[in-house]
């Protein structure tokens, strides 16, 4: 009996990767945080090539000015584009480390990358060495000296030293920044399976969460790597840290672009570029070189849906 247990299992395993492997090599090109250029610069190119793309839309910001519309988004899915889920605000679900001792009493933090934070969640700040920490509410952020700072609603009723303290958002208001696209865009009739990082970071507990309600997430490329192993995936994927690339000509020249689609065709991996057409480094004329000479090598353009569904 446990002999038959284990051949199903391993058959099981087997036809997993065959699959994959139809699917591969692959190319995912996704276009984030939902701008109306997606619509204008993007689109035209994957229409007239028949190529599917992903726009990862957060979702506070469909309707507003110089973003996607309802309509433009529905427009995209029924032209067989994936809808993916970018957070709600857009926040960075990271530890945000202190730059200086903060004591009881005080109403101002001195963080790291305080612009990635929304004042509109609750964070929680906290030392790793002593286990301590609280729930903070941020009345405003601002720069001063210098330094970033976020201002408390509230006096912290703790000290907190430089060494091991961080500041991160709150369970409650992670779980809305992961799962209030999905609910958003289910309400427009999308079904959403995958998730893009705000910012491509995360931190584990973020992660797990992901994994709860989509089928893959894409961060960013992969630091203590190198080129171009940092920016490629391969068989058996990490699918809730799914490695990906801008495009633009300010982040990858034409050279190191043609050798990562070369190595992605070689080593049968999935390669996932991103762009932002409202970036004024974007070029419709790389768009265009990146899906021909993909088509040259063979390389599978598709959505992460297709891939990890």
């Amino acid at each position: 009996m446990k002999k038959i247990f284990y051949l199903i299992v391993l058959i099981s395993f087997i036809c997993s990767l065959n699959i994959s492997a139809e699917k591969l090599p692959a190319l995912v090109i996704m276009y984030d945080d939902g701008f109306k250029e997606d619509m204008e610069l993007a689109y035209p190119v994957h229409r007239e090539n028949n190529i599917p793309a992903v726009a990862a839309v957060n979702t506070s910001e469909i309707g507003e000015k110089g973003r996607l519309t309802e309509e433009d988004i529905i427009k995209l899915s029924e032209s067989g584009w994936e809808i993916a889920g970018h957070g709600h605000y857009h926040t960075a679900l990271i530890f945000h480390s202190i730059k200086e001792k903060v004591n009881s009493g005080e109403k101002e933090i001195a963080v790291r990358n305080s612009f990635l934070m929304d004042r509109r969640y609750d964070y929680i700040i906290f030392n790793v060495y002593s286990s301590k920490g609280e729930k903070i509410s941020i009345s405003k952020i601002e720069r001063k000296n210098n330094k970033n700072y976020i201002i408390l609603d509230l006096p912290l009723k703790l000290n907190y030293p430089k060494e091991g303290s961080y500041v991160r958002i709150s369970d409650n208001s992670m779980k809305d920044e992961i799962l209030k696209p999905k609910n958003i865009l289910k309400d427009m009739g999308l079904e959403v399976s995958t998730f893009v990082y705000p910012y491509n970071g995360h931190f584990k507990l973020a992660q797990d969460y992901v994994s709860q309600y989509y089928a893959a997430a894409r961060a960013g490329h992969r630091k203590g790597q190198i080129f171009p192993e940092a920016f490629l995936n391969k068989s058996p994927f990490s699918k809730y840290n799914l490695k990906g690339t801008g495009f633009e000509k300010n982040l990858i020249t034409d050279k190191d672009l043609n050798y990562l689609l070369e190595k992605t065709a070689e080593e049968k991996a999935l390669l996932i570029l991103y762009g932002h057409p409202k970036n004024e480094f974007f070029s419709v004329k790389r768009l265009k070189h990146i899906i021909d000479y993909s088509n040259k090598l063979d390389i599978n353009i598709t959505t992460l849906n297709k891939i990890f569904n």
